[in-house]
């Protein structure tokens, strides 16, 4: 078992919004997701052998990912150890309304940044 400190997922390059401070480049207006379900069998190889201590979703905005609800529950299944930080600017927060639920399953191993 090999070991890593802290990684992050980028799960999207999209952005509702087009920030000048921009540090990921997503204020260039480019696309694209990486659903969970076309990545989920490489990253279950990855938990059989890699322990992350923390782990960071984000984007763009994670929470514009139509699969986005899936990757937190797909990572924090797959690392149960781990402590997990949603990185959002948080405008699009409503449009998850089980969200709190589901981040409570996990007792507070997963935090919105």
């Amino acid at each position: 078992m090999h070991h890593l400190n802290y990684a992050e997922f980028h799960i999207t390059h999209v952005c509702n919004l087009n920030c000048k401070n921009c540090n990921r480049f997503n204020n260039y207006a480019f696309a694209g997701h990486q659903k969970w379900a076309d990545y989920a069998d490489i990253y279950a190889q990855w938990a059989d052998i890699l322990s992350i201590n923390h782990i960071g979703i984000l984007g763009g905005e994670p929470t514009l990912n139509p699969s986005f609800i899936d990757w937190i529950i797909g990572v924090a299944d797959l690392w149960p150890n781990s402590t997990i930080a949603i990185t959002t600017n948080g405008t699009q927060l409503n449009k998850w309304p089980d969200l709190y639920k589901i981040l409570n399953r996990y007792n507070g191993r997963i935090s919105i940044e």
